[in-house]
Protein backbone atom coordinates (compact mmCIF):
# COMPACT_ATOMS: atom_id res chain seq x y z
CA UNK A 1 0.00 0.00 0.00
CA UNK A 2 1.09 3.37 -1.02
CA UNK A 3 -0.58 6.35 0.67
CA UNK A 4 0.57 10.17 0.39
CA UNK A 5 -1.37 12.80 2.68
CA UNK A 6 -2.35 15.56 1.98
CA UNK A 7 -3.02 18.69 3.84
CA UNK A 8 -7.12 19.43 3.59
CA UNK A 9 -9.77 21.92 4.25
CA UNK A 10 -11.85 21.07 7.45
CA UNK A 11 -14.94 21.86 5.45
CA UNK A 12 -14.22 19.06 2.88
CA UNK A 13 -14.60 16.06 5.11
CA UNK A 14 -15.91 17.35 8.44
CA UNK A 15 -13.92 18.50 11.71
CA UNK A 16 -12.88 14.90 11.94
CA UNK A 17 -10.54 15.13 8.93
CA UNK A 18 -7.12 17.06 9.19
CA UNK A 19 -5.86 15.08 6.32
CA UNK A 20 -6.67 13.07 3.22
CA UNK A 21 -4.68 10.74 0.95
CA UNK A 22 -3.52 12.25 -2.41
CA UNK A 23 -2.03 8.79 -3.74
CA UNK A 24 -3.64 5.91 -2.47
CA UNK A 25 -2.14 2.68 -4.28
CA UNK A 26 -2.64 -1.54 -3.10
CA UNK A 27 -0.29 -3.35 -4.84
CA UNK A 28 -2.28 -6.86 -4.73
CA UNK A 29 0.91 -8.77 -5.27
CA UNK A 30 2.69 -7.41 -2.36
CA UNK A 31 -0.78 -7.33 0.21
CA UNK A 32 -0.57 -9.90 3.05
CA UNK A 33 -3.78 -8.67 4.26
CA UNK A 34 -2.76 -6.89 7.10
CA UNK A 35 -5.99 -4.82 6.72
CA UNK A 36 -3.75 -1.22 6.45
CA UNK A 37 -5.98 -0.28 3.66
CA UNK A 38 -8.78 -0.41 5.12
CA UNK A 39 -7.83 1.53 8.28
CA UNK A 40 -6.53 4.02 5.88
CA UNK A 41 -9.28 4.31 3.46
CA UNK A 42 -11.34 8.16 4.48
CA UNK A 43 -14.09 7.19 4.04
CA UNK A 44 -14.57 3.50 5.01
CA UNK A 45 -15.05 2.39 1.33
CA UNK A 46 -12.19 -0.64 1.71
CA UNK A 47 -13.11 -3.67 3.97
CA UNK A 48 -11.07 -7.18 4.05
CA UNK A 49 -13.50 -10.02 3.11
CA UNK A 50 -13.36 -13.64 2.36
CA UNK A 51 -14.52 -13.08 -0.80
CA UNK A 52 -11.89 -12.05 -3.87
CA UNK A 53 -11.02 -12.92 -7.71
CA UNK A 54 -7.34 -12.08 -8.52
CA UNK A 55 -6.89 -12.74 -12.03
CA UNK A 56 -4.61 -10.64 -13.86
CA UNK A 57 -2.55 -11.29 -17.34
CA UNK A 58 0.37 -8.22 -16.57
CA UNK A 59 1.53 -6.95 -13.24
CA UNK A 60 -0.42 -3.56 -13.45
CA UNK A 61 -3.53 -5.84 -13.74
CA UNK A 62 -3.10 -6.20 -9.28
CA UNK A 63 -2.42 -2.44 -9.00
CA UNK A 64 -5.37 -0.63 -7.42
CA UNK A 65 -5.09 3.12 -6.96
CA UNK A 66 -8.81 5.14 -6.27
CA UNK A 67 -9.71 5.41 -9.54
CA UNK A 68 -9.90 1.81 -10.08
CA UNK A 69 -11.32 0.80 -6.84
CA UNK A 70 -14.11 3.00 -7.78
CA UNK A 71 -14.70 1.65 -11.16
CA UNK A 72 -14.79 -2.21 -9.22
CA UNK A 73 -17.42 -0.66 -7.00
CA UNK A 74 -19.36 0.50 -9.89
CA UNK A 75 -19.73 -2.64 -11.49
CA UNK A 76 -20.31 -4.23 -8.61
CA UNK A 77 -23.02 -2.04 -7.54
CA UNK A 78 -24.22 -1.97 -11.24
CA UNK A 79 -24.43 -5.74 -11.33
CA UNK A 80 -26.67 -6.02 -8.39
CA UNK A 81 -29.15 -3.79 -9.95
CA UNK A 82 -28.10 -1.30 -7.70
CA UNK A 83 -27.64 2.63 -7.81
CA UNK A 84 -23.60 3.45 -7.62
CA UNK A 85 -23.64 4.56 -4.07
CA UNK A 86 -25.63 0.94 -3.54
CA UNK A 87 -28.82 2.17 -3.69
CA UNK A 88 -31.67 0.38 -4.84
CA UNK A 89 -34.76 1.95 -6.81
CA UNK A 90 -37.51 2.41 -3.34
CA UNK A 91 -34.39 4.36 -2.26
CA UNK A 92 -33.16 1.94 0.53
CA UNK A 93 -29.90 0.65 1.05
CA UNK A 94 -30.29 -3.37 0.83
CA UNK A 95 -26.76 -4.03 1.38
CA UNK A 96 -25.96 -2.01 4.48
CA UNK A 97 -26.46 -3.53 7.39
CA UNK A 98 -28.48 -1.49 9.56
CA UNK A 99 -29.54 0.16 6.51
CA UNK A 100 -28.08 3.62 7.14
CA UNK A 101 -26.51 4.20 3.67
CA UNK A 102 -23.57 4.59 1.47
CA UNK A 103 -20.87 5.24 3.93
CA UNK A 104 -20.99 1.92 5.72
CA UNK A 105 -19.35 -0.79 4.19
CA UNK A 106 -22.09 -3.18 2.40
CA UNK A 107 -22.75 -5.76 4.09
CA UNK A 108 -18.99 -5.54 6.11
CA UNK A 109 -19.63 -3.71 8.86
CA UNK A 110 -17.37 -6.22 11.39
CA UNK A 111 -14.64 -5.96 9.05
CA UNK A 112 -14.70 -2.14 8.65
CA UNK A 113 -14.53 -1.17 12.68
CA UNK A 114 -11.93 -3.54 13.03
CA UNK A 115 -13.62 -6.28 15.08
CA UNK A 116 -11.27 -9.35 15.28
CA UNK A 117 -12.68 -12.77 15.69
CA UNK A 118 -11.55 -14.75 18.59
CA UNK A 119 -7.77 -15.99 18.67
CA UNK A 120 -7.15 -13.70 15.98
Amino acid sequence: ITIVGDETDVDEFGAQRFKAPQVFEIDMLKCIYCGMCVEACPKDAIAMSTTYNQVGTKRSDFIFDRERLLKNNDEFMESLGLARSGKDKDGSYPLSPDGCGPEVTHGLQPFRKGVRSEGA
